[in-house]
C-alpha cells in the first residue's frame, strides 16, 4: 500500500468514526453484548449472527491465497466461506468485515458473491466501511489508546508497538497501523510513514514477535476443512426442513451438489474422505 492510499484510507475512516460508532453500539445490543465490553471470541459471535441470519460459515483452505473470505445468499440458506490458509489475524478481520456486509447489508448480495479480498482496501464506501467496522471491532478505541500509550511508555519503537498490538488485539499489521493513525496516536508522514508501511511483510514481523516473546501462533495459518462437517450439517438442517414440508428431498440433494460444486471451484479436491486438520 503506498502512503497516498494510506492517508485516504484514515482520512475516510476518521470522517466516518462517528457513523461507524454507532454501527457497533447498535450492532452490541441486538446481540446484547455490554456496549462497554469487547469481543472475546470473534469467530464464536460471528458465526452466532451467521445463524440467526441463515448463514453458515465453513473455513475452508482455498485455492487463491488472497481471498480472505466469501459471502454468498441463495434461496435456502446462505454460505460465508472463510480462508483458512490465511493467520489468524487476516481471518478475524476478514470475519468481522463479512459481519458488517451480513448484518447492515442482508440483501446486497443475495444470489449474488461478496468477496473480502486480503489486505486490499477497495474504493466502494461499502467496501471502506466494512474494513473501519472491522478495525473499530477488533480494536477498541479506549483499550487500543489505553495500550498504545503503555507501550510508548515503555520505550518501544513505532514497529514494535506495532507487533506488541497485533498480537495483544489479534489483529493484522496493515489494520493496526490504520488504526494507530485513525485514532490520532501516531502522525509520522513522509520517508517515516513509507518505513511503517514497507515493515508489514512477514519475516520481519516474524522476527519482532520472536525478539519481544510475542505468541506467534495469531501469525499462523490452521489450514481448517469444515467441508465434511457441512455435509453433516446439511443432512441434519435438510431432514428438519423436510419434515416440517419446508423442503423436498430433491431440493437437498441439489443443494448438496451444488456444495460440492462450489467446494470443487474453491479448493484442491472434494475426496469424499476425512479431514486432517493442519497447522504449521
Amino acid at each position: 500500500m503506498n502512503s497516498e492510499r494510506f492517508k485516504s484510507i484514515v482520512e475516510f475512516n476518521k470522517a466516518h468514526e462517528t457513523e461507524v460508532a454507532d454501527n457497533i453500539r447498535d450492532f452490541y445490543l441486538d446481540f446484547g453484548i455490554d456496549s462497554q465490553s469487547s469481543i472475546m471470541n470473534i469467530e464464536q459471535v460471528v458465526r452466532m449472527e451467521m445463524e440467526e441470519r441463515r448463514f453458515i460459515m465453513i473455513f475452508l483452505p482455498l485455492k487463491d491465497k488472497e481471498i480472505g473470505a466469501m459471502a454468498y445468499k441463495g434461496d435456502f440458506w446462505g454460505y460465508l466461506f472463510v480462508n483458512s490458509t490465511l493467520p489468524k489475524v487476516n481471518v478475524n478481520f476478514a470475519l468481522c468485515h463479512e459481519l458488517y456486509h451480513i448484518h447492515f447489508q442482508p440483501d446486497s448480495f443475495h444470489n449474488t458473491v461478496e468477496i473480502y479480498i486480503d489486505e486490499h482496501y477497495k474504493d466502494e464506501e461499502s467496501e471502506r466501511m466494512a474494513n473501519l467496522f472491522a478495525g473499530a471491532v477488533l480494536m477498541p478505541k479506549g483499550q487500543f489508546s489505553s495500550m498504545f500509550e503503555r507501550l510508548r511508555k515503555k520505550g518501544l519503537d513505532e514497529v514494535r508497538i506495532i507487533c506488541h498490538l497485533m498480537s495483544y488485539f489479534c489483529a493484522p499489521y496493515a489494520a493496526v497501523l490504520i488504526r494507530s493513525y485513525e485514532l490520532g496516536l501516531m502522525n509520522e508522514q513522509g520517508e517515516s510513514l513509507k518505513n511503517l508501511l514497507q515493515n508489514g511483510y512477514e519475516e520481519c514481523i516474524k522476527e519482532h514477535f520472536k525478539a519481544d516473546w510475542l505468541d506467534d501462533s495469531a501469525l499462523r495459518a490452521s489450514y481448517r476443512n469444515d467441508i465434511f462437517k457441512l455435509d453433516a450439517l446439511i443432512d441434519k438442517i435438510g431432514a428438519k426442513e423436510v419434515r416440517l414440508g419446508r423442503m423436498s428431498e430433491n431440493s437437498i440433494k441439489k443443494i448438496k451438489a451444488n456444495v460440492k460444486t462450489i467446494y470443487s471451484g474453491l479448493v484442491e479436491e472434494y475426496n469424499g474422505g476425512e479431514t486432517i486438520e493442519q497447522g504449521v
